[in-house]
């Protein structure tokens, strides 16, 4: 919807708009602190990125990206690389600003203790607000650059898809490790080698933020950093452990030899390149995006118990204000609890450019997200392949995982989620494949995957909705398909 269209004012209007278009759909844990920055972000007239429709309900959220606002966007961002070669460089360069602003904030709360600094926080969500502008690029995870260029693959140069799709999974796999698997390397050095305070210490201070989601923070200490290599080394060997750090290790390296190999012998045209460029750019930065987003995200649930904790309100309830609410904490001015159990139950918010946000409490919010879920409702579970492992078809047992932190995954079983993040990383060590809804070349579980040689399948849009525990399914590596028996 462009500003010169009309904005939507009553639950008909929104009706109306869901029932004609389909939606990009991302689900997870999450504070509405989190989604009301974010959110807001994308709404403002500096990135113009709406509507975006939000669903929250207990401590879920279900973000609603109209298709044809997520592929105009990530075009729009395609057409600015194409004029402007050194604008992605721009993009690593120009976010560090807003994102070390963020941590002046966090660190001048931290000096003040106990006692909510308002000023601090206001300077916090001002910078994490200015941050999106660039944590937006990324948003579709390199889905649209991939999706024309496998076309032009196809289409130019007679390739097959597996072939194009093997081509651009190693072409723009990142240089560097990922991120998380490179916290679990180094964890595991420290399970083998050095275990000493000052090691862990080094250790926190390189990965504060790896047990935190976007519901709640968790704070590592010396103290739950040894607890969590004791039962570590409790329950394997030295052996084991060393053999999973080189398999990491060996994994990635083995993938920046393919993708040099490839690069030697691959010809494009230079405007078919250029997209190649952008992709291996986007890949690069998608992982920088979840570092910075993740320690962002650390720093404000930080300031949230704090806010809370002084205004004596539980943590659960204070994941359920708005940012303006938060800050009224400082002022000992609660939210009242029906507001909080009501929003529990379920509520609507409509983000768009140029107006408030529209809410809708129950029953309307129901109703709306009822008809959310039925624009999507295709019955065949298909993506792209991320990682076909050893290739072929896999048979196994389908479990669906909302809540890594909460849910209980049976090793061996294929993990099915809306996305996968940070915290699905131990579980998808352990899964004989992986299913997601959404994602593009440059996901999460695409990058991941890889380096633990693990079948994934991405973008179904449809799988967590198809598919339901214990469901035993065929996942053809080769076709991208997911068949149940």
């Amino acid at each position: 919807m462009s500003g010169a269209e009309k904005k939507m004012t009553t639950y008909r209007d929104v009706e109306k708009f869901i029932r004609s278009n389909t939606f990009d759909v991302q689900h997870a844990p999450c504070a509405l602190s989190l989604c009301d920055i974010a959110f807001e972000a994308y709404a403002g007239e500096k990135i113009s990125y709406s509507p975006e429709i939000l669903f929250m309900r207990d401590n879920f959220f279900w973000q609603f990206v109209p298709e044809s606002l997520l592929t105009a966007y990530a075009g729009k961002l395609i057409d600015k690389y194409r004029k402007d070669a050194s604008w992605f460089a721009n993009v690593f360069t120009e976010q560090e600003r807003y994102f070390q602003a963020s941590e002046r904030a966090w660190r001048k709360q931290e000096a003040g203790g106990s006692r909510p600094d308002a000023d601090a926080f206001a300077a916090f969500t001002e910078s994490f607000s200015e941050w999106w502008e660039y944590g937006i690029v990324g948003d579709d995870k390199g889905r649209v650059a991939q999706e024309n260029l496998e076309e032009i693959l196809l289409s130019k140069y007679d390739f097959s898809k597996s072939q194009a799709e093997d081509l651009l999974n190693a072409v723009t796999h990142p240089d560097e490790l990922s991120a998380f698997n490179q916290a679990r390397v180094d964890f595991l050095t420290l399970c083998t080698g050095d275990d000493s305070e000052a090691a862990i210490r080094r250790y926190i201070e390189n990965y504060f933020y790896t047990k935190s989601n976007y519901f709640d923070r968790t704070v590592l200490t010396v103290d739950t950093v040894r607890e969590d290599i004791e039962t570590e080394k409790s329950s394997r060997t030295i052996d084991e452990m060393d053999s999973e750090r080189t398999s990491i290790q060996n994994g990635h390296a083995e993938i920046i030899r393919h993708k040099k190999e490839l690069l030697a012998t691959l010809s494009l045209e230079p405007e078919d390149s250029t997209l190649l460029v952008y992709l291996q750019y986007m890949a690069q930065w998608v992982d920088v995006r979840k570092v910075r987003m993740m320690k962002q995200v650390y720093w404000l649930f930080c300031f949230v118990h704090v806010f809370a904790e002084y205004a004596g309100v539980p943590y659960n309830e204070a994941a359920r204000y708005m940012i303006d609410e938060i800050v009224a904490l400082s002022r000992n001015i609660p939210v009242t609890k029906t507001v909080v159990e009501d929003r529990q139950k379920g509520f609507v918010i409509v983000y768009q450019t140029g107006s408030a946000p529209l809410t809708f409490m129950q029953p309307e919010a129901g109703r709306l997200f009822e008809a959310l879920q039925k624009t999507n409702a295709s019955q065949e579970v298909k993506g792209s392949v991320a990682c076909r492992g050893t290739g072929g078809t896999i048979r196994g047992k389908v479990q669906i995982i909302k809540d890594p932190e909460k849910d209980i995954f049976i090793a061996g079983n294929i993990l099915v989620t809306s996305m996968t993040r940070p915290e699905f990383v131990p579980l998808m060590r352990h899964a004989l494949a992986i299913i997601t809804d959404e994602g593009g070349i440059a996901c999460h579980a695409a990058i991941v995957s890889r380096e633990l040689k693990k079948p994934c399948i991405i973008g179904t849009k449809n799988a967590t909705q198809i598919l339901k525990d214990g469901d035993e399914v065929e996942v053809d590596t080769d076709k991208g398909i997911v068949r149940k028996l």
